[in-house]
């Protein structure tokens, strides 16, 4: 009863595989590998409170039962509850402590929950004990990545990758391409924030051939294609490739959303506001995408509901600084200038003074309110942030040319032009 249920799980027969489950139950009633599956089962359902009490029948039967832990710690992540996923297998590896697929599982679970470095430290020691484990080394990856450390992140997904491979030609029929495309997936990722582009694209190419009916390869590869940095950047091909995810999954957030900036980049204003609040509508709660919405709604020149658009990303997001810049920007246009004042300090504030965009606009605002000293001030800090931006060279030479030193703003001006020389070539 158990093998058979086991077969209809893995075919996502699950409903047929309770049927299996409950008669092993009842055959054997003190063995808690049945309640364990008949768990796994009841979670694809969707039937959590279910699965969670079958996973503590099954512990109350064997505490020692590492196995029931992992499965559970499985659900915690996938109900968001990281936290309790980490206890869970952290538990399954004071009784394993030789496992390094559940070392692995808690270096994993540790990402989600935010702890990088703890994460960090359990795979650098997983990889101590088994340094042959293809899936931690694309566990650490990922979080290197995250780290921003993405030349290292390569490097580990490439080993993973590596170690897949020989284990792929090894099995009949080739070995298992969905995981060779997630780690792919995950090297393409680093590639790309590492700025090397088109690398990451060929990685997506492979990944969408090993994989082509998954809407986050497809996503992830028109995010590549529309990198704005990058000098090849084809927003055709960026839109196509959002256009094909949602097609294949309708309800991809961050697919309607990219469709959405992309449509917004092309100057269809009218679209790029209906991506949004579709985007919207299946996450209200997404900051992204009210922030987003309110591009949009600058754009068309409705500028109170943008404000109010911006307004909510705050109060979603209130640690993010890019809103209360583009609500600043908002307030500014639309001569607000004590408002705008506000958030572009509050931007700066929150990016420990490290903004130049903030000190720009806020220099700007200064400048509106004839407060001459704070926008030189202002122009001052965001040249020396971001020297190879040339408006802030312009804008600080428009204000020494207003204090009346023309030296100064001739000296700036030529910064600025030669700036602009350099950038066109």
């Amino acid at each position: 009863w158990q093998s058979r249920g086991n077969v209809l799980g893995e075919l996502g027969r699950h409903l047929e595989a309770l049927a299996d489950y409950a008669e092993a139950i009842r055959l054997d009633p003190s063995e808690p590998k049945h309640l364990v599956n008949r768990a796994t089962s009841l979670a694809a359902l969707g039937r959590v409170q279910e699965a969670l009490d079958d996973f503590e029948s099954a512990l109350e039967l064997d505490p020692l039962a590492s196995f029931a832990l992992s499965r559970r710690a499985d659900l915690w992540a996938e109900l968001g509850e990281f936290e309790r996923a980490c206890a869970d297998l952290q538990r399954a590896l004071e009784l394993e402590p030789d496992s390094p697929a559940l070392r692995c599982g808690l270096g994993r679970a540790r990402t989600l929950n935010g702890d990088l470095f703890g994460a960090l430290d359990v795979l650098n020691l997983a990889l101590e004990r088994a340094p042959e484990h293809a899936p931690t080394y694309s566990a650490r990856g990922i979080v290197l990545s995250e780290l921003g450390r993405y030349e290292e992140a390569v490097v580990d997904q490439t080993i993973a990758l590596q170690f897949a491979e020989v284990a792929a030609a090894l099995e009949p029929g080739g070995g298992d391409g969905p995981y060779l495309a997630t780690i792919l997936n995950s090297r393409a990722i680093s590639l790309r924030q590492a700025g090397e582009i088109e690398a990451a694209l060929e990685d997506f190419a492979r990944v969408i051939e090993l994989d082509p009916t998954s809407a986050l390869y497809h996503h992830n590869r028109g995010l590549a294609h529309g990198d704005l940095d990058f000098p090849s950047h084809d927003l055709d091909l960026a839109r196509q490739d959002q256009e094909r995810a949602l097609r294949l999954d309708p309800d991809h957030v961050e697919a309607r959303l990219e469709l959405g900036r992309l449509q917004l980049e092309a100057s269809e204003l009218e679209a790029a506001l209906e991506s949004f609040a579709h985007a919207l509508r299946l996450a209200p709660e997404l900051a992204e995408a009210h922030a987003a919405r309110g591009e949009a709604l600058e754009a068309l020149g409705r500028s109170g509901e943008a404000i109010q658009a911006y307004g909510e990303a705050i109060r979603l997001d209130p640690g993010n600084p890019f809103h209360f810049l583009s609500r600043g920007q908002a307030y500014e246009r639309t001569r607000q200038i004590n408002a705008s004042l506000d958030d572009f300090t509050h931007a700066i504030r929150l990016s420990e003074g490290t903004f130049a965009s903030a000190f720009s606009s806020r220099g700007v605002a200064k400048y509106n309110s004839d407060d001459l000293p704070g926008a030189l001030a202002d122009y001052s800090r965001a040249i020396e942030l971001e020297p190879e931006e040339p408006i802030y060279w312009r804008n600080r030479a428009e204000v020494w040319g207003d204090l009346g030193d023309e030296e100064q703003a001739a000296a700036d001006e030529a910064a600025a032009e030669a700036l602009d020389e350099l950038e066109g070539k």
